[in-house]
């Protein structure tokens, strides 16, 4: 590949041969130069595919570029392995994996697998990303990331990925602590034993804006554990939600006293402090502890202006809260399907409506996120495909 890996010179990708030898050199600045066929990974390395870049031994440490090229059908079959992805391990400061696109991936790991990356710790963005195609995954399986720590940040990504795995599965990150989410999207199909959600699976310490999920989540409950299923975010402790949604339907097992199966969130167990501002549910939710917001929560939490789809979720907003089921929780209110899909609702909710929020036909007619919300304003930001080294960016 051409260039000399350096930020004023990056090494440009145009081959599935150079996207590979990123592992020759792993604190080095890389850029696409075109869109990569990777179907002939599929008969790599006797079948198993793709070498993650980076591992637990040697991790990633340079910056990436995809200049909104796409790879297509990447193919990674290493069910045995850990901190699997088209990056396997990213730990650093002050690193960006950006504006790429993966359609069609084949990707099975163990515990870290997710399409652009199976682990990021530290100070890492991954921006602009989207994908589509089938995760496998042990603990820790995301559309997206499979998980995030250390003031890590994922903004403006997109997954319409099919996710299953044992426990913390999710379209976008599967476990997340200490971390930003902001501005991501997800739809697809999503499997797990417990903890399982539209964006996050588990998240912990965690701010989590301007995201919305229409997805169809499921907890197993393999191994009799405790489910927790969300739409948004399968389990949560101590974090913030602000502007977010979450659709489709949430589903866990009847017979378990300890499962969450919220519109929103599955369940809650703050022992400091949670906030929920401005947000909505319209989720089918079965299980346990049902609600058509959150599930369960250990203790009372602030909301503020937020509220759920009583015609799909049910009459009870919070099921359970500080051991008080159907509790009356101010900041929370339940609204037909017709209410909620008419714009003097959430304006009256003092939403930020016209700049963050709109009601479109978009969402199925439900409020949506024009940051977000695919024909909502704009999309996924991502850079122009331009020469390798400058860029344009749209909205």
């Amino acid at each position: 590949m051409t260039g000399t890996g350096t930020e004023a010179d990056p090494y440009v990708i145009t081959t599935l041969t150079d996207l590979q030898n990123m592992n020759n050199d792993l604190d080095a600045y890389y850029v696409l130069g075109n869109d990569i066929d990777a179907s002939g990974t599929a008969a790599w390395n006797g079948g198993e595919g793709f070498v993650p870049i980076g591992s637990s031994v040697a991790p990633f440490q340079g910056q990436f570029d995809g200049k909104g090229y796409t790879i297509t059908s990447l193919t990674i079959d290493r069910a045995a392995e850990t901190l699997v992805g088209l990056f396997g391990l990213v730990v650093g400061s002050a690193l960006t994996i950006k504006d790429v696109t993966i359609s069609g991936a084949s990707i099975t790991g163990d515990d870290y697998t997710g399409a652009i990356a199976g682990l990021i710790q530290g100070d890492i963005t991954v921006s602009g990303c989207t994908v589509s195609g089938t995760i496998s995954a042990g603990d820790s399986g995301g559309g997206i990331v499979g998980d995030a720590s250390m003031g890590a940040r994922i903004s403006d990504c997109a997954s319409t990925c099919t996710v299953g795995g044992d426990y913390y599965v999710a379209g976008i990150v599967g476990n997340a602590y200490n971390c930003t989410i902001n501005k991501c999207l997800a739809t697809g199909t999503l499997t797990g034993k417990g903890h399982v959600g539209g964006i996050a699976g588990n998240i912990d310490d965690c701010t989590l804006s301007e995201c919305g999920a229409n997805v169809d989540a499921t907890s197993t409950r393999a191994d009799n554990a405790a489910g927790h299923v969300g739409a948004l975010v399968g389990y949560l402790r101590d974090s913030t939600i602000e502007n977010c949604y979450g659709r489709g339907s949430a589903t866990g097992d009847d017979g378990n006293s300890s499962e969450g199966v919220g519109g929103l969130v599955g369940s809650d167990a703050t022992t400091a402090s949670s906030t929920y501002t401005d947000s909505f549910a319209a989720t089918t939710v079965s299980g346990y502890l049902t609600g058509g917001l959150i599930g369960y929560m250990d203790s009372d939490q602030t909301f503020s202006d937020c509220c759920w789809d009583t015609t799909t979720g049910g009459a009870v907003g919070v099921g359970v809260s500080n051991s008080v089921s159907n509790p009356t929780i101010s900041g929370i209110d339940g609204y037909t399907t017709a209410q909620l899909k008419t714009r003097a609702t959430i304006v009256s909710k003092g939403w930020s409506v016209g700049t963050i929020w709109e009601v479109l036909s978009c969402n199925d007619g439900y409020p949506c996120l024009m940051g977000v919300t695919p024909s909502c304003t704009y999309t996924i930001t991502q850079s122009v495909k331009t020469d390798p080294v400058s860029e344009v960016s749209i909205v």
